[in-house]
């Protein structure tokens, strides 16, 4: 099986390895989705920290590890003794290794257990593969309406939910967050769900900024050209705030988060700090303010963000800026977060396994994996979908470079039929290997010249996409998200007298004989299309 491994500072390698088995007390995960973290970045910059040179006291692994530690999937197989989960359930993986047996232990906190590490970075394999084996105890289990991608939401989200729950938050505290990346943003998911008063973030990118401002924060302090302690007082009466969040960890924060507490105010440190810095206990001492630390995250937060998901009082979503396939996890990945880390462009990246993304589950349609990221488009998704014998069955079989081949022979074309053909998601061979065919982004755009804002606007209502899945045989599907399209086959489809606008809203079959695996979406639609698709057809503009 494939997995990223790391073998050192610098050194990642998608490579084939063994696949592991399941056993007493054990659960075999297959990954779906997996998030980069900044400690991933740590290790592979400058590590090995958490990734174990010598024997880890619990996993007994050395370098290289697989990597992967935020990450969620569906159940392969379950060992013996296991009875809380069966074959094909989602879950969600609370990667903290702990050894039990300690002192932190025996108290309940895991989380700071003295031969403590992290799946997916201290061995017992990792999310960043296509399969794993981990103890049932790590192992939770995902409500129906959660889908996989946000799953792999709940371990960052847990940092962040652990962090508030180490805090004396009341209704209406003030709050100050000193970094608005990934963690900071989950900071304030957990802040919004149990209940807070006005959030002021200090956060130098621009765009991390926005990030933070879409998920509740009220005021946004730029460091490098606020006062971020003068600030603070106008904002909460030339008090302080009740608590502060440090995310940073840069010595001027740490300063300033203790100057920006009110009388018997709090800092919580969230941030795990790269060197010594100075500090002033005076300026707690005077206000007789609290400085608190926490690490990581303990099961109950894990409970607490799952069920918070499923209530959807935290819909962290968008903190989803990029997925990526595993081959490309280094370079699409790795390196591009580390590019962008000056720029603070990126906020969370995933790895997905592209040859497991059919979903069988209703409740769980892989629709944001390559369409989109808005979660209303789940609900034109059908809850049923039209078995097929065939997909796509003019490319069943192709290896890759023929699919390169294709794509590159038939840009013009394609171009011409409303394709942006470098949406493509191609697959590699051994996915195809595995009646994994094709996954394809569908970007619908037209010539400012055909119509008016307001026709235009309702057109692309509901983010016109689509793609079109091979799934193992034996459960063949295909799914479409927003978008029927005429019914025709796809060389048909392509073709340049087939390339224009007569073709979107209706229904395309691939493959199968006739109009087998032709499913009409128009009742399934959500109330805003079905209103875009009676106005075109009454105006004439769309067929």
């Amino acid at each position: 099986m494939r997995a990223a491994r790391y073998h050192g500072i610098g050194d990642i390698r998608v490579e084939e390895i063994e696949e592991p088995t399941c056993g007493e007390g054990q659960v075999k995960v297959k990954p779906a989705f997996v998030g980069i973290c900044g400690t991933d970045l740590h290790e592979y910059l400058g590590g090995p920290n958490f990734a174990p040179e010598t024997p880890h006291p619990v996993t007994g692994e050395t370098i290289p590890i697989t990597f992967g530690h935020e990450f969620s999937g569906t159940v392969l197989e379950v060992g013996k003794g296991v009875t809380n989960f069966k074959p094909g359930q989602h879950v969600s993986i609370q990667p903290t290794i702990y050894d039990g047996t300690c002192n932190a232990c025996h108290l309940g906190l895991q989380n700071v257990c003295y031969h403590g590490g992290f799946v997916g970075l201290s061995g017992w394999g990792g999310g960043l593969s296509d399969a794993c084996v981990i103890p049932a105890d790590y192992v939770l289990p995902l409500p129906d309406n959660v889908p996989l991608d946000i799953a792999a939401l709940v371990e960052p989200l847990a940092v962040g939910w652990h962090a508030v729950s180490r805090s004396p938050l009341k209704k209406g505290s003030t709050i100050l967050i000193l970094g608005g990346g990934p963690i900071g943003i989950a900071v304030i998911n957990a802040l919004k769900a149990q209940g807070c008063g006005k959030i002021i973030v200090s956060e130098i990118s621009s765009s991390r900024q926005k990030f933070c401002s879409h998920f509740g924060a009220d005021v946004i302090l730029n460091p490098t050209k606020d006062d971020v302690i003068k600030r603070v007082k106008e904002e909460t009466g030339g008090d302080g705030v009740d608590i502060v969040f440090d995310c940073a960890g840069v010595a001027v924060g740490l300063t300033a988060a203790c100057k920006c507490i009110k009388v018997r105010g709090t800092v919580v440190n969230v941030a795990i700090w790269e060197k010594a810095v100075p500090f002033q206990p005076n300026d707690l001492v005077f206000k007789e303010g609290s400085y608190v630390a926490c690490l990581g995250h303990a099961k109950q937060d894990f409970k607490d963000v799952i069920e918070a998901l499923g209530n959807g009082s935290m819909k962290p979503g968008d903190m989803i800026t990029a997925k990526i396939a595993l081959e490309h996890v280094v370079d699409q990945g790795f390196k591009q977060l580390i590019d962008n880390k000056e720029a603070h462009k990126v906020n969370k990246t995933f790895v997905l396994l592209l040859d497991y993304e059919y979903d069988t589950n209703p409740e769980h349609q892989i629709w944001s994996i390559i369409t989109s990221k808005d979660a209303s488009l789940a609900k034109a998704t059908p809850p049923t979908l039209p078995p097929l014998k065939e997909l796509n069955s003019d490319f069943e079989g192709w290896s890759l470079d023929q699919l390169y081949d294709f794509m590159s022979e038939n840009e013009e074309v394609l171009g011409k039929a409303g394709f942006d053909v470098s949406s493509w998601a191609m697959l590699d061979d051994e996915a195809l290997e595995n009646d994994t065919v094709l996954l394809v982004e569908h970007n619908f755009e037209l010539d400012e010249d055909e119509e008016d804002e307001e026709e235009r606007e309702a057109r692309l209502m509901g983010n016109v996409k689509y793609k079109a899945v091979r799934a193992p045989a034996e459960e063949a599907h295909t799914v479409f998200v927003n978008l029927q399209i005429a019914n025709m086959g796809f060389e048909d489809f392509v073709n340049e007298e087939a390339g224009h606008v007569n073709g979107v809203w209706q229904y395309i079959s691939c493959g199968g004989e006739s109009n087998e695996g032709v499913y009409s979406m128009a009742n399934d639609a959500t109330k805003e299309q079905d209103e875009a698709i009676k106005k075109g057809q009454e105006e004439g503009w769309l067929e």
